[in-house]
């Protein structure tokens, strides 16, 4: 029963070739590596980035001297050191706080740039969150697969084994409440998540 508590939260469909990988915010930098082995491989040639939400003490951090990169930032160096090219990352304008607001960016920036095709990389436990999310704002000839990264370490046969598989499991539940019931209650601008498709 614990397995099939942990399995209910995985989607993972097998990489393909598609027009554009996004990294997710929600594993950044296991999601970064991934995309960047993606592209060497010739699975995406584009590599899309949402930006994360600026935060108040980024700019005490600046001030201080602290080495610090916005998490965007740092993935899109990952990738640059990882041997992408420069110009195969787009970052989009919207800044995003969390899966819902990063999907609406993404589902925005498909509407605008008309990919036939993408690869959604994200953690393992929010899979068919994503899944259902992006099914829900693409329209029905947008072709999308959604993939945990290899070096994700959440694992539906073993999660009640660890604090952090525990929290997690019960995270992405309390997730989907927030999402499917409440609406996402603490959403930054309803306005700005667009209307679904039917």
């Amino acid at each position: 029963m614990l397995t099939a508590i942990g399995s209910a939260l995985i989607v993972d469909d097998p990489p393909a070739p598609v027009d554009a990988l996004v990294v997710s915010m929600a594993a950044l930098r296991p999601s970064a590596l991934e995309a960047a082995r993606l592209h060497r491989d010739g699975i995406g040639r584009r590599i899309v980035i949402a930006r994360w939400q600026p935060e108040a003490l980024d700019d005490e951090m600046r001030r201080l001297g602290v080495p610090w990169l916005p998490p965007h930032e740092l993935a899109a160096a990952m990738l640059v050191q990882s041997g992408v090219p420069s110009t195969a990352i787009e970052l989009l304008d919207d800044s995003v706080d969390g899966l819902n607001t990063e999907i609406a960016a993404v589902a925005a920036w498909v509407r605008r740039t008309q990919p036939e095709s993408l690869l959604y990389l994200t953690a393992r436990s929010h899979t068919r969150r994503a899944s259902w999310m992006l099914h829900r704002l693409l329209a029905a000839d947008v072709r999308f697969l959604v993939h945990a990264p290899a070096r994700d370490a959440f694992r539906p046969d073993g999660w009640w084994r660890s604090r952090t598989g525990s929290r997690e499991v019960t995270m992405e539940y309390l997730r989907w409440v927030n999402t499917f019931a409440l609406g996402d209650l603490w959403r930054r601008e309803p306005a700005s998540v667009p209307e679904p498709f039917d």
